[in-house]
């Protein structure tokens, strides 16, 4: 299967820690890892890097060939593979609904969302409600309460 546009970096991590612990797996980001780390955690990563942060990048990689984890919410790659492989099959957010999701969950508003992420309000409305329809929620208050974590829904 070939890499569609609507499967994100998070989806191609989950897949590949949910069938193995075989494999470190070392998320790059151009964007602000803030937004990414979450994602990066919970797809069976062990960290996430700036693609501009050469230094961190080769200690990351060390660390992680080595069998640990770069960054505090990361798990090994044994421990990751057996959470996701216990977990139902849930649909991930893409990169960009992932970014509408976080920047939402600051309390922006959508058109705020839409001037920070440089689209039209519109898009930031579908991004909005694909990420609501794959996290299973009837509004944004309760895709943002999933999204953090602040529900157990």
């Amino acid at each position: 299967m070939s890499l569609g546009e609507k499967e994100s970096g998070a989806w191609v991590c989950r897949r590949i820690r949910k069938s193995t612990s075989a494999v470190p797996i070392l998320a790059m980001t151009a964007f602000s890892l803030d937004y990414y780390i979450k994602d990066a955690s919970l797809s069976g990563a062990q960290g996430i890097v700036a693609k501009t942060d050469r230094a961190g990048m080769r200690h990351a990689i060390r660390t992680i060939a080595s069998g640990g984890t770069w960054g505090p919410m990361f798990d090994t790659t044994t421990i990751a593979h057996i959470r996701l492989e216990n977990q139902p099959t849930r649909k991930l957010l893409t990169g960009r609904e992932s970014e509408a999701m976080n920047l939402a969950a600051t309390g922006l508003r959508l058109r705020d969302v839409a001037t920070r992420m440089n689209i039209s309000e519109s898009t930031v409305k579908t991004l909005i409600a694909k990420a609501r329809s794959k996290l299973g929620a009837t509004s944004l208050r309760e895709a943002v309460a999933i999204w953090t974590g602040e529900t157990d829904a």
